[in-house]
């Protein structure tokens, strides 16, 4: 039946409904406007779903570093005066070497906070070192907007430490917080304060129930991947610290300015997560380095990344540039 109603309607002159060139053209450029406006949508939604799992990720290694304390005396993870070169609170060993790191089991470098945290996670530090720098970045929670991997190393005494091709740190200390001031340092021998710096306020020690505005300081944040040379990830001397996302100017291609390592903080859409003193995590907006008179607001607020009372005016390698000021 159907097949002669078709040979009738040939016969007639008539041909069955179809789609001419030109509306074939106009249904695929009026698809293709619309991808173009749900992609950029679909691509941000996707990318507030990882900020908020990189959060996630920064509240539970907070709750790490808590249950840390709890068994080091109170003491912050990650400082130098702590666990980080390998020491136990109050020790040292000394000048610090990347070769002697390796023997300063189980941190990685004199910034590293993530492998005291690795039995928090339930991961055994190795005790070779390129196997605990993998578990370093790999056992403890990473930021998936984070794909940034190791190399090439340039340094000779580095190119036997750190793995090629290997996840870099996610997340920093902000280092500032690590130190101790001039008059809390007790000596250089073991079981002593001894990490200082003179811009930090004098009688200041590592330990976030003596931090004060808490909720104001940051312990974590998404971080850049500091390199000594341009376009190179080194990551062994500093890759697990950063000086925080104040600065008054960004001008690179300079240890932590410039372009490519700022893109490494704000990497969610132009925010960054960071994780406070006290537990809460907030994700900030870049902000003005130079509002409220060089004191930042946002993320560029000089009291995220320094302990109250430092004097920025006496920060280590200070630019020239930098306002000098009484952090609040």
């Amino acid at each position: 039946m159907f097949l002669g109603s078709q040979v009738a309607l040939f016969r007639s002159g008539l041909r069955p409904a179809g789609f001419s060139l030109i509306e074939v053209l106009v249904v695929v450029a009026m698809v293709a406007l619309l991808m173009a406006i749900l992609l950029p949508s679909l691509s941000g939604a996707r990318e507030l779903a990882r900020a908020a799992v990189c959060g996630s990720n920064l509240k539970q290694i907070s709750l790490a570093a808590t249950a840390y304390g709890l068994e080091q005396r109170g003491w912050l993870v990650g400082s130098p005066n702590t666990s980080g070169n390998g020491a136990p609170p109050g020790f040292a060993a000394g000048a610090y070497t990347p070769t002697a790191s390796r023997d300063h089991y189980p941190a990685l470098q004199v910034f590293d906070w993530a492998s005291p945290l690795l039995k928090e996670f339930g991961t055994r530090a190795p005790r070779d070192f390129k196997q605990r720098y993998t578990a370093a970045v790999s056992a403890v929670p990473q930021c998936p907007t984070n794909r940034r991997r190791t190399g090439p190393v340039s340094y000779p005494e580095l190119m036997d430490l750190i793995p090629a091709d290997t996840l870099a740190p996610s997340y920093a200390i902000s280092r500032f917080f690590t130190y101790v001031g001039d008059k809390a340092k007790t000596g250089e021998t073991a079981g002593t304060l001894w990490w200082h710096e003179d811009c930090i306020p004098a009688r200041y020690v590592p330990k976030p129930d003596l931090i004060k505005q808490p909720a104001g300081k940051a312990f974590l944040a998404d971080a850049h991947i500091v390199s000594k040379t341009r376009g190179e990830i080194a990551n062994a001397n500093w890759g697990f610290s950063s000086q925080g996302a104040w600065r008054s100017h960004d001008e690179g291609p300079v240890t932590y300015r410039g372009d490519f390592l700022r893109k490494e903080m704000w990497r969610h859409r132009g925010t960054i997560n960071i994780a406070a003193f006290d537990g809460h995590i907030e994700r900030q907006r870049e902000g003005d380095s130079d509002a409220d008179r060089g004191k930042g607001r946002d993320a560029r607020r000089a009291k995220w990344w320094f302990p109250s009372g430092t004097r920025t005016e006496l920060l280590p390698s200070k630019a020239t540039c930098e306002p000098e000021i009484v952090v609040p």
